[in-house]
């Protein structure tokens, strides 16, 4: 995925969450596809009918793959919802829902549900009814306290729930915030449309680290402050399409892109951030 490719899925995904917050309250069975990355239909509207608190975690399965694979009821492209790999259009066979990104997120959609039927077995037992309906962020509360031990396969529309919410992120959170993305929109414009800035493909992952300046109280436009964070970020893996090969403290960094390598010396990022600097206080 290319930077711009991942700046359009981010403010994607963000519209695409943000519609789902307005639909509000969520059936649990609409929040655990929600938090999967698919939307929710009248395809799963079985699933609702089901005694949760009373089912087999084996049970949970076969009645999402039985939904998966409603007959003469063929899977619609998604509109609007920022999905790569979608389900494949116009097939209904279930076994064809299994593969690639889609077998993944039918098998976290499973995974809630058995976390979601464990504990409304403890409301029955307590006495207490299962719910039908929650706020948004009621279920995406829920799923953020009780998910720790059985990590979603792909947290990556979770995790966007989770920072509309406002909820602390989770530690291994590898979603880049709206309010960055936007950032890096801008910057990424704003550098297309002049001569005087450098265009640099790792504009996410600087926009990120002056980020990270900003908040520890250092000087964002200072490469001697911003340079050892951009390097973090590529040395830990918080990028999600480049790593750090080689770092010459002062000197330079090669990282890995696309499968090539590419040296960014440090003397070239102070002078792009001496730009970015002057033309952000003139603008």
């Amino acid at each position: 995925m290319t930077e711009s490719d991942l700046i359009e899925f981010n403010l994607k995904l963000r519209a695409w969450a943000e519609k789902y917050i307005k639909w509000s309250p969520w059936h649990p069975i609409d929040g655990a596809l929600l938090l999967s990355g698919l939307n929710p239909s009248n395809r799963w509207d079985t699933l609702k009918a089901c005694d949760w608190g009373s089912l087999e975690h084996r049970a949970v399965s076969k009645l999402v793959s039985d939904a998966a694979d409603s007959a003469n009821m063929p899977i619609e492209e998604p509109k609007g919802a920022p999905l790569f790999n979608q389900l494949p259009v116009g097939e209904p066979e279930g076994a064809r829902l299994f593969k690639s990104e889609s077998r993944r997120r039918l098998r976290d959609v499973c995974t809630i549900l058995e976390v979601w039927n464990d504990f409304c077995e403890g409301l029955l037992s307590d006495g207490t009814s299962v719910p039908t309906e929650l706020r948004y962020d009621e279920f995406v509360g829920w799923w953020w306290e009780y998910g720790d031990d059985s990590p979603l396969r792909n947290s990556t529309y979770f995790d966007a729930f989770v920072e509309l919410c406002q909820f602390p992120s989770k530690k291994n959170n590898n979603h880049t915030p709206f309010d960055l993305v936007r950032q890096a929109a801008s910057r990424g414009a704003e550098a297309r449309n002049s001569d005087t800035h450098k265009k640099h493909d790792l504009i996410m992952e600087i926009e990120k680290a002056r980020d990270s300046a900003r908040r520890s109280g250092a000087d964002q436009y200072s490469a001697a402050d911003v340079f050892p964070l951009l390097v973090e970020i590529l040395r830990t893996g918080e990028s999600r399409n480049a790593t750090l090969v080689e770092f010459i403290e002062k000197k330079s960094l090669t990282y890995r892109k696309d499968g090539a390598n590419t040296i960014m010396r440090f003397d070239s990022f102070a002078r792009y951030l001496r730009k970015r600097r002057n033309h952000e206080r003139a603008s």
